[in-house]
């Protein structure tokens, strides 16, 4: 007889196993425009990946919501701008937060060439800690 886990089975995969590719450090700036703004936000990426970026803000948007996202890459000779979306909102305020403000954004329409030459740049960077 197979025993049940007495946890829900989100809880028993480890955070770096859930995440499709590595995250590289990255201290770039990023420009974000949210439904309703005119005008683009400028942020703080924590980290960078080929599926998201870790933005720090004390203004985090809400797990749903859709953004324009424009960042240069290092190495670049243009922005790289796309749709993307709020994953993750850590306003700092749980224990699980570890103090960390801002949110992660997944992004939703990288093409293929874009994906490739990400994938170069990121190869060269430093693992997030």
């Amino acid at each position: 007889m197979q025993e049940t886990p007495t946890e829900p089975l989100h809880t028993l995969v480890t955070r770096e196993d859930a995440r499709r590719s590595p995250r590289r450090s990255w201290q770039g700036r990023c420009e974000v425009i949210s439904a309703g703004e005119d005008d683009p936000r400028s942020m703080q990426a924590g980290n960078v990946s080929l599926d998201g970026v870790w933005l720090d803000t004390r203004l985090p948007l809400p797990v749903g919501q859709k953004v324009v996202l424009a960042f240069r890459p290092p190495g670049w000779s243009n922005d790289l701008t796309l749709f993307a979306q709020v994953r993750r909102s850590s306003p700092g305020r749980l224990r699980r937060d570890r103090g960390r403000v801002g949110m992660g954004l997944s992004f939703l329409d990288l093409t293929p060439d874009q994906r490739s030459r990400l994938a170069d740049a990121l190869s060269l960077w430093p693992s997030a800690a």
